[in-house]
């Protein structure tokens, strides 16, 4: 069915293209001034034009939204369109008449299919504007239009908001002609209803896609790839662990003989060692400089085999699992209390304690230094007055 201009249907009013807000309903997150009330339906009239162009239209002044004294503020008008339809932009018409003071700055424009979830569609903007235009497309049913002004002190030009119309350009039904119905699904005996037909939130982890009615079965399988692929990569990053340790407590280097970074590191291994049996079962081997290597098919075969098992042996409801218990360790060596955090707390206080040291000592060098020159000046000036008066004591001599 293709909405044509003059087909029978489109003068009926059930197809139609261009304002699909036409007497939708509405709902502004803040009421109106009662001095400027919503006579009803008037956002959503579906009047054309670029002015007031029905006479009607509801307002807000800064003090109604906050900001008595001027400043930004923010208003939000939800309309529903009553079904999903195809969206193509939207246009806000406001303020009181042709350069009136009383418009809006700029339009964000949220659409949701289910009142719940809102998406961004972009923004607008322009300074006390008539009108603000946004094209996009999408599938919405509801468009929530995000209007800011920047409102100017009570009392004086342009501290009050009209909003005036309200349009939702798009293709589909004009006319309401079945309430949209909640899609209804039952997993494992719970009832779940939702707006959409793609549910992600009544499995972890899965997304149901209902095409019909009926039933089905759902098989959840895991990723054994996708598993071992993470398990792998937690052993990379505890291998890295390890090569950093060996650097910096290496001879010479920074942390030579650092009791903490020793005990990270004796700590780590100990704490796999004790795992080792395990961790073997699953394709996971130890070197003796305690690095982990993986056989990658044996991993794969135990993943498939029981992967409850697998969990078992990192995580378990005892926390007694590697992972578990490594994740306890970190939290005492890298928390805000941890022994890192302490050990790097301490450095500091005495780096900070030795700059100041060092400044004490340059200040003192840079008084010392003054003086002698000082010194050395005068000392200049007396051999320059008595190499003078031995010149004239000479002068006498040769005289006499």
């Amino acid at each position: 069915m293709r909405d044509v201009s003059g087909t029978v249907l489109q003068t009926l009013g059930v197809l139609g293209s261009g304002n699909l807000a036409f007497r939708a309903s509405y709902l502004k997150s803040v009421a109106p001034d009662p001095l400027y009330p919503d006579g009803g339906g008037e956002f959503t009239d579906g009047l054309e034009g670029t002015d007031i162009t029905d006479g009607l239209s509801f307002g807000y002044s800064g003090t109604d939204l906050g900001v008595p004294g001027g400043g930004p503020a923010t208003v939000e008008v939800t309309v529903d369109l009553g079904q999903v339809a195809n969206l193509t932009g939207v246009k806000l018409v406001s303020g009181g008449g042709p350069n009136s003071s009383y418009c809006a700055d700029s339009l964000e424009v949220l659409t949701s299919t289910d009142g719940v979830n809102f998406v961004s569609q972009g923004s607008v903007s322009g300074a006390n504007a008539r009108q603000l235009t946004l094209a996009f497309t999408t599938q919405a049913r509801y468009v929530k239009f995000r209007i800011t002004k920047n409102f100017a002190p009570a009392d004086q030009p342009g501290d009050w908001l009209f909003l005036d119309e309200g349009y939702v350009y798009g293709t589909g039904f004009k006319n309401l002609l079945q309430p949209a119905q909640d899609a209804s699904v039952v997993v494992d005996g719970i009832d779940v209803k939702r707006g959409s037909n793609v549910i992600s939130d009544a499995v972890p982890g899965v997304t149901l896609s209902l095409k019909g009615t009926g039933s089905a079965t759902v098989t959840v399988q895991p990723d054994v790839q996708a598993v071992a692929g993470e398990i792998e990569a937690v052993i990379k990053a505890y291998n890295a662990v390890l090569d950093r340790l060996g650097t910096v407590l290496a001879k010479g280097a920074v942390l030579q003989g650092d009791t903490s970074a020793v005990g990270i590191q004796v700590a780590l291994r100990r704490l796999v060692s004790g795992y080792a049996d395990k961790l073997r079962e699953l394709g996971i081997a130890s070197a003796l400089d305690g690095k982990l290597s993986v056989d990658a098919g044996k991993l794969a075969d135990a993943l498939q085999r029981d992967p409850a098992a697998v969990r078992a042996v990192f995580f378990n409801s005892e926390r007694t699992g590697l992972g578990d218990r490594l994740l306890a360790m970190l939290g005492g060596w890298i928390g805000i209390t941890g022994s890192i955090q302490s050990t790097e707390s301490s450095l500091n206080r005495t780096i900070s304690s030795i700059r100041e040291q060092i400044e004490t000592l340059e200040r003192r060098l840079e008084v010392r230094r003054q003086v002698l020159t000082a010194r050395f000046l005068e000392m200049e000036r007396a051999l320059t007055l008595l190499q003078s008066q031995v010149a004239d004591l000479s002068r006498l001599a040769v005289q006499q």
